[in-house]
């Protein structure tokens, strides 16, 4: 039994990069894929990269926007909701890249565990020029319980949202995971409003409907880079970030509570967390204003 996964590229302005993305995936030992490029009207020469893979036999379509979506969760649900042929999800962001057996060792404990949603790889860091310069482990060494993930597990998926995925995004990068693809319709998709937390929110969805598998092997490379997305995020006014921060953080935990209502102690939980948000957003939106009017802004 060799499932059908649709591998989604979503492109955007990463030409420098996108040559090792998608050699990355053609090289995986697993070969029952369709390979998706979509490509977000790029300023640079990534279309030109693009099309010299328009006949390979595993791209089973490649679409380049005439309008700029304005998120990448747009393309996500463009790709999965409309061209999608397989069972499972992998969307391998441009810039990033893969160990040669990922696809093959997230696969494998699908077919073990039919109730597995979600299934995901430690990342490793690389800069620009595609050197490692440390690991994503640090994301979770603080958390409470992060000494899991030091090894690979399996959990229930309610149970990884309880301990982790209310107070942080454990799943840092969308590269690194592999997912049913009926769940992600049976939720309609990725809420594009959420700028920066739309993965973050339908991770959440997805693993209230099943288990979830996590690979401490560093299968999936995480590039950071003067472009990246968590590159661009953190630009500007330090006190402006942390309010667009929260402003979303409250936006991300009401779609959360939605989520959760049908178990108590996760609503709980994330009420107090959405409060929480509530709080910060208004009074860093108050500082802000006062800061400007100081500035006579």
């Amino acid at each position: 039994m060799n499932p059908m996964v649709t591998i989604l590229v979503p492109s955007y302005n990463h030409a420098k990069f996108i040559k090792f993305r998608i050699d990355s995936i053609l090289q995986q030992t697993y070969h029952n894929f369709e390979l998706i490029i979509m490509d977000d009207v790029s300023p640079d020469n990534s279309r030109e990269i693009i099309e010299q893979y328009r006949n390979h036999p595993k791209v089973s379509q490649i679409i380049f926007n005439r309008k700029n979506s304005g998120s990448t969760f747009h393309q996500w649900n463009t790709g999965i909701l409309k061209y999608a042929k397989g069972e499972y999800i992998w969307i391998a962001e441009s810039d990033d890249m893969c160990d040669k057996f990922f696809l093959e060792k997230m696969v494998e404990k699908f077919i073990l565990n039919r109730n597995l949603v979600i299934a995901y790889a430690q990342s490793a860091r690389i800069n620009s020029k595609n050197e490692r310069t440390g690991s994503w482990k640090t994301w979770t060494d603080s958390m409470k319980n992060g000494e899991l993930f030091n090894k690979s597990f399996e959990m229930s998926g309610v149970e990884f949202i309880k301990n982790f995925m209310l107070f942080k995004n454990v799943i840092p990068n969308a590269s690194g995971v592999v997912f049913k693809k009926d769940v992600f319709i049976f939720f309609e998709g990725a809420l594009p409003n959420l700028k920066t937390n739309g993965d973050w929110d339908i991770w959440i969805k997805i693993l209230s409907k099943g288990d979830v598998y996590y690979c401490s092997e560093e299968l999936n490379y995480f590039r950071y880079h003067d472009n990246s997305v968590i590159a661009n995020s953190v630009k500007g006014s330090m006190l402006k970030h942390k309010y667009k921060e929260y402003k979303e953080q409250v936006l991300l935990k009401k779609s959360v509570q939605q989520t959760v209502k049908d178990f108590p102690e996760l609503a709980i939980i994330n009420k107090v967390l959405l409060l929480k948000a509530i709080f910060m957003c208004n009074s860093l939106a108050l500082a802000n204003f006062l800061i400007g009017t100081r500035k006579g802004v």
